[in-house]
């Protein structure tokens, strides 16, 4: 049985919020309309304040429980809460 790779390129120019949340939530969306088991997702907190990448991580959670889903985050740019 052959099995087919679906790969999911957006470019976004410029940096900004609107723009990152736009472009995942359309990756996300086509991702919900046909899953794959693992996703690795470069960098989209970059342009994102931490709530942003709050509310993404808990939508991940979420919404691909049956999948693996590797987030490579911008260690520049995710500040975590001081402990």
């Amino acid at each position: 049985m052959a099995t087919t790779t679906t790969t999911v390129v957006v470019v976004v120019v410029g940096v900004s919020v609107v723009r990152s949340l736009v472009a995942l939530s359309l990756i996300l969306s086509l991702l919900l309309f046909k899953p794959a088991p693992l996703y690795i997702l470069d960098e989209v907190d970059a342009a994102l304040d931490l709530s942003h990448t709050q509310n993404i991580g808990q939508m991940l959670k979420a919404h691909f429980r049956h999948s693996q889903v590797l987030p490579l985050l911008c260690s520049t740019c995710t500040k975590l809460p001081q402990q």
